[in-house]
């Protein structure tokens, strides 16, 4: 096996190509330059693993930083080119309040992951967290009403595995300028 043999498993399993790459439990340095020429060489297209983690170690601060602040009352000194919300929206009751904000904050493109209410993940889910805390899963037509009245956005919408994705576009010259 080498060293990136789960990619094979995942494409195999999903029949999708992987194009991502998130080291668990490592986070790129600028130390570890040599580590981007490996994924380049794999085939990746981007990798997650310059963003610190909760816990503060790793990541290259003049690129990427851990904030940890109040999410409602936070202010961008400039708005973020792209923001990425994952792992967050199955807890949130009311998700158009996290959007708005969300949107506020970023200049071009919004990332959203919705867990899918439906399915054997979705089941698992639900027992595990009945007694911990609230948890809010969504169908394809809640998540398409969250964004159908953004005004000045194009949004796509995805379904891979147990989760919805959602892509928010806010400034076309990006997508024609990328």
């Amino acid at each position: 096996m080498t060293r990136f043999a789960p990619r094979r498993v995942l494409e195999d399993l999903t029949g999708r190509p992987v194009r991502g790459f998130r080291c668990a439990g490592f986070s790129a340095i600028e130390q570890t330059g040599w580590f981007y020429e490996c994924l380049l060489e794999a085939g990746y297209e981007y990798d997650s693993s310059i963003f610190p983690a909760a816990r503060e170690h790793g990541g290259i601060p003049t690129r990427c930083r851990f904030i940890a602040q109040d999410f409602y009352a936070y202010q961008p000194e400039t708005p973020f080119d792209y923001s990425i919300v994952m792992g967050v929206m199955d807890y949130v009751a009311e998700p158009n309040v996290v959007i708005a904000k969300v949107l506020s904050m970023t200049r071009d493109r919004a990332f959203f992951s919705f867990p899918a209410a439906s399915g054997l993940l979705a089941w698992q889910r639900k027992l595990r967290y009945r007694a911990r805390c609230p948890l809010f899963l969504t169908t394809c037509v809640q998540v398409e009403r969250l964004f159908q009245n953004i005004k000045g956005a194009q949004t796509q919408f995805n379904r891979w595995l147990a989760t919805f994705l959602c892509k928010c576009v806010r400034n076309q010259r990006t997508i024609l300028g990328r």
